[in-house]
């Protein structure tokens, strides 16, 4: 692939991947607003730890098959075959582990009341396997095959979930949400599919998957650890956990909603990166998209930070009123998680999935012991600014450990002025309250805000984004 077709196949996933998830965000995040007003917050407290519960050995069931057969050079449907069949064996394994064990687990968290709910959701371990024959339409650069049937089965979980929650349903209105958006996309999927795995077996292909796959696995297991201890320290650690849990999950829900966007760039560069043979002009490109991630995350981030009080009361409602400070931090720490993520991807192109294990790991030791003295000496607000904290020191570390030794460029050419205005943000929306300011005099900062970032940040992606809507226009040529 050379770079005009590099252009071309990015531009036009790029428009497939953006049309696709803002469908998915805009049916999710309706459906989360409409659930939030019909549902107290210790339902979604609740759901959140069963989650975390259940979910834990989710990550140990994802061999990341799907990753290992883009990244194969041949063979596609052999390798489907056995990452279908060795995933399918280890997640029915866990399954039947945690139908077991639950009960005991469970009592031993003191939340014996939440047990059935976390054997419902460990169905969901069978999605992993089930879902593999996604992977050989984006192989092939089927964005669009690969990408509606989710957006299908979410419309139809949407309706069916605010049905249930209507109806007085409670957490089981938000458990079918999750689940049945998982069964609509597989069965749409294997009746679309070119090629529906099957059961097969290949000592070698095996072999070579898990070698791939087991550094992925690890930082899979450790960042679905630190993604959710937050959630377990907050739930069992706070008086009222429940409720808690639910303000802090809605504060960070909606920022994770915003966070999908990424996917723009990221679905449609591992598979288009795999194939790119110029190691420079990859290195550029992955510059130039980091940079473009970050343009992109600054506005709405900037939004949410100084205007994060009037949002969520708006939007959930004056209930919700405690969730205000999570949900702008969360802001900033999705700002680096979509920009760190783009790391990710250059890095599995070139073979490299050990780095993410390290990042996990540095994650996984720091979050825990900081978040528990957080949140028991400042309640969810501390526990949001440790995730903050911890995101900013990996980050750090990722960037000049991995990257500034491929292309010469550390953490701060590429998350300088997106931190300081993000603190500036956050500073000039603690001064307005301080000063009582009138909603035309805090729009009059925000603007200033908005012209600062133009000429720090936005500005010099401009000629990216003209080249890719020139390339939109011309893909056809």
């Amino acid at each position: 692939m050379d770079k005009r077709d590099f252009l071309k196949v990015s531009a036009k996933g790029g428009g497939i991947i953006a049309s696709a998830v803002l469908a998915r965000y805009v049916i999710g995040f309706v459906t989360h607003v409409a659930l939030a007003r019909i549902l107290e917050p210790d339902v979604f407290g609740s759901l959140a730890f069963a989650t975390t519960v259940a979910m834990f050995l989710n990550a140990l069931t994802n061999l990341h098959g799907d990753k290992y057969v883009i990244h194969q050079k041949d063979c596609p449907q052999r390798a489907v075959n056995v990452a279908f069949t060795l995933e399918l064996i280890v997640a029915s394994f866990f399954l039947v582990f945690v139908f077991v064990f639950a009960p005991l687990i469970m009592r031993l968290l003191d939340k014996s009341d939440l047990t059935i709910y976390v054997q419902f959701m460990a169905i969901a371990f069978l999605y992993n396997p089930f879902c593999r024959p996604r992977c050989l339409l984006e192989r092939n650069l089927s964005f669009f095959r690969a990408k509606f049937p989710f957006i299908v089965s979410q419309f139809v979980a949407a309706i069916l979930a605010i049905t249930l929650a209507w109806r007085g349903y409670g957490i089981w209105s938000l458990l079918w949400w999750r689940l049945s958006i998982l069964i609509g996309e597989v069965l749409i999927l294997w009746t679309i599919a070119p090629h529906r795995p099957r059961l097969a077996w290949d000592p070698n292909l095996a072999k070579d998957l898990l070698r791939f796959s087991w550094p992925l696995v690890g930082s899979a297991f450790l960042a679905f650890f630190y993604y959710n201890v937050d959630y377990f320290i907050v739930g069992q650690y706070l008086e009222d956990g429940k409720t808690q849990l639910g303000y802090y999950w809605l504060g960070f829900q909606a920022g994770t909603y915003f966070l999908m966007s990424r996917q723009v760039l990221y679905e449609v560069l591992f598979p288009v990166f795999s194939r790119l043979e110029d190691e420079a002009f990859k290195a550029r490109a992955f510059q130039r998209f980091t940079h473009a991630v970050g343009a992109f995350f600054l506005v709405p981030t900037l939004i949410a930070v100084f205007f994060g009080k009037d949002l969520v009361l708006l939007v959930y409602g004056s209930k919700w009123a405690p969730a205000v400070f999570p949900f702008q931090i969360i802001f900033i720490t999705v700002l680096m998680r979509a920009m760190c993520s783009n790391m990710g991807y250059y890095l599995y192109s070139r073979g490299q999935t050990r780095p993410e294990l390290e990042a996990a790991l540095i994650f996984s030791l720091l979050l825990p012991p900081l978040a528990y003295y957080a949140t028991i000496h400042y309640g969810i607000n501390g526990t949001a600014v440790a995730v903050l904290l911890v995101q900013v020191v990996v980050v750090v570390y990722s960037f000049e450990r991995f990257i500034r030794p491929l292309i010469g460029k550390g953490v701060l050419h590429f998350f300088l002025w997106p931190w300081v205005l993000s603190g500036l943000a956050l500073a000039m929306m603690y001064y307005s309250q301080i000063l009582g300011l009138s909603l035309v005099q805090r729009f009059g900062i925000f603007a200033v805000l908005i012209v600062m970032a133009y000429f720090l940040v936005l500005q010099s992606v401009q000629r990216d984004v003209r080249l890719g809507m020139k390339a939109v226009r011309h893909k056809g040529s």
